[in-house]
């Protein structure tokens, strides 16, 4: 079982209203903050409309393992120095309705967006959204990455020994450099590290032993989401239906990797996430969940009851400090 007073920080928003998203008619969006919304159809929940109040709570990990639910679902392995970081943080949705109170988690609906010619959006996201939460101001004065003003945060800790209550505002706004591109040689070390057979093309062994033309990133979201393999499972069937849609081209199924930008060490995928082509043995790939690494991490669309939500105990302690 997760003590999750000891694994997970969450920082619970002021409650918010959900508008009407662009997207269709019976869609919903609600802002995380600055430029970022996430919308979402109104059959996510039960009693979700236009006007609906919710409220926000980011989670972020605190034993550095990666959240089951990133907000980003971005692959561990990365091109930037907070790339790993960024798995730990997830986006709780809760909300009260008359027969009980309920939450989902929000998640990048397209993985691969373009959010620049530097970065994909989920990731432009994610790290603002992470930095603002810890309270860091970037120096870095690049256009294309995103900033929000860090948040007034009142930190409640609490005291199970002595049954207390400690209430402080955290004052941290500490500049730093933004995240910088991670080195070539720097990424591929890792994937070798983890295991991971970093190569150009498809091995024989893989391509004559399992028919695999695909590189290790491609695999997974093909395997899991299209074909009936050894790995697929219904989950992954229903959320990742969408990755056709992520650009502007498909994603071809047991026909090889998608090369568009002139180059044949990594394909569109492995390329957006700035690393090489990884081509390991299914099985080995697949054991103790070391598809994260290069893979992108399923949607999860579910809504579950929930019998304390984070806003009770927020909103009655903020009611005893006076805000």
């Amino acid at each position: 079982m997760v003590d999750r007073a000891r694994t997970m920080g969450t920082f619970c928003k002021p409650p918010c209203l959900l508008s009407k998203a662009g997207s269709g008619e019976n869609h919903v969006q609600v802002n995380l903050a600055g430029d970022i919304f996430v919308s979402f159809p109104t059959d996510r929940g039960p009693s979700l409309a236009i006007n609906t109040t919710v409220y926000l709570v980011f989670e972020v990990r605190l034993d550095g393992k990666p959240h089951d639910a990133p907000f980003g679902r971005l692959p561990l392995v990365g091109k930037f120095t907070d790339w790993r970081e960024l798995s730990r943080l997830a986006v709780r949705m809760e909300w009260g309705t008359p027969n009980g109170c309920y939450a989902t988690y929000l998640q990048a609906l397209h993985p691969m967006e373009p959010g620049s010619e530097q970065a994909l959006g989920p990731y432009v996201s994610a790290s603002a959204l992470l930095a603002a939460l810890k309270g860091t101001v970037s120096t870095e004065t690049s256009g294309w990455r995103l900033r929000i003003p860090a948040p007034r945060i009142i930190e409640f800790s609490f005291g199970h020994l002595s049954q207390t209550v400690h209430i402080r505002e955290r004052v941290i706004r500490e500049k730093r450099p933004g995240p910088q591109a991670r080195e070539a040689q720097e990424i591929n070390r890792e994937l070798k590290n983890l295991g991971l057979n970093v190569t150009p093309t498809v091995p024989e062994e893989l391509r004559h032993g399992e028919g695999r033309t695909t590189c290790d990133a491609c695999y997974v979201v093909g395997s899991r989401c299209h074909r009936s393999g050894a790995y697929a499972d219904v989950r992954w069937k229903q959320n990742l239906r969408g990755r056709a849609k992520s650009r502007k081209h498909d994603w071809p199924d047991a026909v090889g990797c998608t090369f568009s930008y002139g180059v044949t060490d990594h394909c569109d995928l492995c390329r957006d996430h700035g690393r090489p082509c990884t081509f390991t043995p299914s099985a080995e790939l697949m054991r103790s969940n070391r598809w994260r690494e290069v893979g992108i991490f399923p949607l999860e669309e579910e809504f579950f009851e929930i019998i304390a939500p984070q806003w009770h105990t927020v909103t009655a302690l903020a009611d005893t400090v006076g805000g």
